[in-house]
């Protein structure tokens, strides 16, 4: 399969679905201060293979990294201004990437600690971690 978003009603193995189920109530009980089974270095272990602890917010950002892609093909460059109407919503998870990245590299806690592949796909399309000086203008 090459990654670790398992489905809870995984049809070709239930039983793992329902351990992976289990794992992600565990690490949110972990992260409201509740009391839970999971310990901090078996959530290291799982997240070192790219577990994915939430399945919608990996979703979505899968969603939005297509739709970049696709912005970076027809414009040449990942510069998405969040004023421009048209791609408002891309600009602004655009922002939110260049903040998250920015708050990791200075050892705050960001999603992009625990999911550094996010890192790598976006740098892979030259993705701009710093914007240029200057005004953006949206592409119309």
């Amino acid at each position: 399969y090459g990654d670790c978003l398992v489905p809870q009603k995984f049809l070709e193995d239930p039983k793992l679905g329902r351990w992976v189920d289990k794992q992600r109530h565990w690490y949110k009980c972990k992260r409201e201060n509740r009391k839970t089974s999971l310990n901090m270095s078996q959530i290291e272990e799982m997240d070192s293979i790219g577990f994915v602890w939430s399945v919608n917010k990996q979703r979505n950002w899968a969603e939005m990294f297509d739709l970049l892609k696709k912005y970076r093909t027809m414009h040449g460059n990942c510069l998405v201004s969040a004023n421009c109407e048209e791609y408002s919503r891309l600009g602004r998870w655009v922002a939110q990437q260049r903040h998250h990245h920015k708050r990791f590299i200075s050892g705050k806690s960001s999603p992009m600690s625990t999911d550094i592949g996010r890192i790598k796909k976006l740098e892979e399309i030259d993705f701009a971690w710093n914007l240029p000086r200057g005004k953006i203008r949206p592409m119309l």
